[in-house]
């Protein structure tokens, strides 16, 4: 089983997890709005589920590069970043954390683009901070 083989399943699972423990668990049913509150992180847990699967299914990946110290240290190192990401988001606020946390992520994969930096830093996390916050009227950490 090579690397991407094991990471397009590690994502199939979180999908898995995100939609039949992790939203129900997370998420309260509110009276009020015309967008029920779990819409849409269950919309975006079954997307992530269905890309996965179609990624596994037709990986045709010849390199068999196996899992390497250094791999294991950036994916650990990520994984500290998102919970103290997560963390710190109800302290400090969504916004605050959300953007330089999408900065440093897309930093960390490579990205070098300042349009895409901008858009997928800064433009993405303020549209989602907009959509949910005053468009839904619903609160965001």
């Amino acid at each position: 089983m090579t690397l991407h083989r094991i990471s397009t399943l590690l994502v199939l699972l979180f999908g898995l997890a995100q939609y039949f423990v992790i939203i129900p668990a997370q998420v309260e049913t509110v009276s009020y709005g015309w967008v029920r509150p779990n819409t849409v992180p269950n919309a975006l847990a079954i997307l992530i589920v269905v890309v996965a699967a179609v990624q596994l299914i037709n990986s045709d990946n010849p390199v068999e590069e196996r899992p390497t110290l250094l791999h294991l240290a950036r994916a650990l190192a990520f994984f500290v970043g998102v919970w103290i990401c997560a963390y710190l988001m109800p302290i400090i606020g969504f916004l605050k954390v959300a953007l330089p946390m999408a900065l440093i992520l897309m930093l960390a994969v490579g990205e070098r683009r300042w349009i895409w930096l901008v858009v997928g830093g800064v433009f993405l996390p303020t549209l989602i901070w907009y959509g949910t916050e005053i468009v839904l009227g619903r609160p965001l950490p």
